[in-house]
């Protein structure tokens, strides 16, 4: 994947590093019909803005809006590019990054593209268009619209936040700590500032520029590279946050837009986890209903009853851990994870 980046720019140190907060939401993803993921084109292509669109960019990052990008054949049957941004809005002049992005070319009569957010924060635009294009989109969006997935800051190929490797990130999720004591809050809030310091040094000065904000004005650079007038998004969970953001930013950019699961932002963390954790429950007695009426369910009884034996299933993990295939040791905590992922 290459592009013709801007011009160099000598780096710039970051002030503080503002804190991201995690915002985990339910993903509806409703299956379409089954088609062909991308395009089957091994051809190179440039692309840029009209010069109508550039003429409409915020003030002093013109060059972002009007630059030229390669879009070149990836992932089999898509194309890819880097678009780049600058790090810090409020000094466009100064360093700058590089989003990654993939496209998976309209199957009929293209009408614009349509920009992809699956949500996270943090989760990868690329890999979901790459992964679901065939599954995810029915057919007339299909027809109409290249679908266009891409890597906020901070998220995997763009600019990633680095904080620690699989074994330290194993040993921390593995933890366990009582909540209820002063001792075991103290404990988690020390583990989490040195977490933070950690992806402070091995991430850099970026860091103090991954946010809601700053991704939104992305999101209307990358407009602007794929020549459409209005911005066309599609964003699940974390991703109407995005789109909501963008809206309120750009409202005259705004297309057509499909926020997904949308997060209320007036809501405090407290509210959220507290929600999440309700809907959570839910979709656990909707899967233990579903399976109660299928041959080879391991759950017996009622609704009730195939709760609880979960509840008893964890608690029996939880004092006794099990051993994954790969060796590695699956305690209560590790345990729940693997259990409401699917539940999402």
């Amino acid at each position: 994947m290459t592009a013709r980046p801007l011009p160099a720019r000598p780096r710039s140190a970051a002030p503080g590093v503002r804190a991201l907060g995690a915002m985990v939401l339910a993903m509806v993803l409703a299956s379409c019909s089954l088609l062909n993921g991308g395009d089957s084109s091994q051809e190179a292509a440039t692309a840029k803005a009209d010069p109508s669109i550039v003429a409409s960019a915020p003030a002093g990052l013109e060059e972002f809006y009007s630059q030229e990008v390669v879009w070149e054949p990836c992932e089999s049957q898509f194309q890819c590019a880097k678009v780049t941004v600058p790090m810090d809005y409020d000094n466009p002049e100064g360093e700058t990054i590089q989003l990654a992005a993939l496209r998976a070319s309209s199957t009929g009569k293209k009408t614009g593209s349509l920009l992809v957010n699956p949500g996270g924060p943090g989760a990868s635009g690329y890999d979901f268009v790459k992964d679901a294009a065939g599954t995810h989109f029915s057919q007339p969006v299909r027809d109409a619209f290249d679908l266009v997935g891409f890597d906020p800051r901070g998220v995997k190929r763009s600019a990633p936040v680095t904080c620690m490797t699989d074994a330290e990130r194993d040993a921390a999720r593995a933890k366990i700590y009582d909540l209820e004591t002063d001792a075991g809050l103290a404990a988690a809030l020390a583990d989490n500032k040195a977490i933070a310091a950690q992806c402070g040094e091995q991430t850099g000065p970026v860091l103090a520029h991954i946010d809601t904000v700053s991704s939104a004005k992305d999101l209307d650079i990358l407009r602007a590279v794929v020549n459409d007038p209005k911005l066309n998004y599609l964003g699940y969970s974390y991703g109407t946050f995005l789109g909501s953001t963008y809206a309120s930013l750009f409202p005259d950019n705004v297309g057509r837009m499909v926020l997904d699961g949308a997060l209320d932002p007036s809501i405090s963390n407290e509210e959220l986890t507290s929600g999440q954790a309700r809907a959570f429950e839910k979709a656990l007695r909707a899967y233990v209903a579903s399976c109660l009426g299928q041959d080879g369910c391991p759950l017996s009884g009622d609704v009730d009853s195939g709760v609880q034996q979960i509840r008893d299933l964890i608690a029996a993990v939880q004092q006794t851990p099990r051993t994954a295939k790969d060796g590695r040791v699956v305690n209560a905590t590790m345990f729940v994870s693997g259990l409401i992922t699917p539940l999402y």
